[in-house]
């Protein structure tokens, strides 16, 4: 592990850990065996578009659906510099899927909405996703 990050347990007694530095989702089971979910290939990997690669910023366990929500955000610099976010939803196989995709400015924002980042995420037990973010804090405050 280099820098583990975001541990979340699913009912199994099992402990999801983002291994930051070491790009990786990786799988702890109450025996202690540890198994790579993700590893590098996928995560960090720079010949796939940041959009199509899962940000592991944030981690919840979505126990309707028995599978992880991620969600991240990451800043791109071409065509204009903006903060993309994205929401992932990862079977324990491994396979995993992207069920967000937006961005802070733009008028194509396939979201529909500017979402400035996330900075928690939560799953509730129908499993669906709550997020917070920055941007959605002051349209629901009235904050200019």
């Amino acid at each position: 592990f280099n820098e583990p990050d975001a541990p979340v347990e699913d009912p199994d007694g099992n402990l999801w850990v983002v291994d930051q530095k070491g790009c990786a989702l990786r799988k702890i089971t109450p025996q202690g065996e540890v198994s790579t979910v993700l590893g590098r290939d996928v995560v960090c990997n720079e010949a796939v578009p940041r959009e199509d690669r899962p940000l592991l910023e944030h981690l919840a366990w979505d126990t309707a659906h028995g599978e992880l929500v991620a969600g991240g955000s990451t800043t791109v610099a071409t065509p204009v510099h903006n903060l993309y976010v994205t929401m992932w939803r990862i079977k324990p196989s491994g396979e995993f899927r992207r069920v967000f995709y937006g961005w802070k400015l733009g008028r194509n924002n396939p979201s529909k909405v500017g979402v400035d980042g996330i900075r928690a995420l939560a799953v509730d037990p129908q499993g669906r996703i709550h997020i917070v973010s920055l941007l959605m804090l002051f349209e629901r405050r009235g904050w200019d």
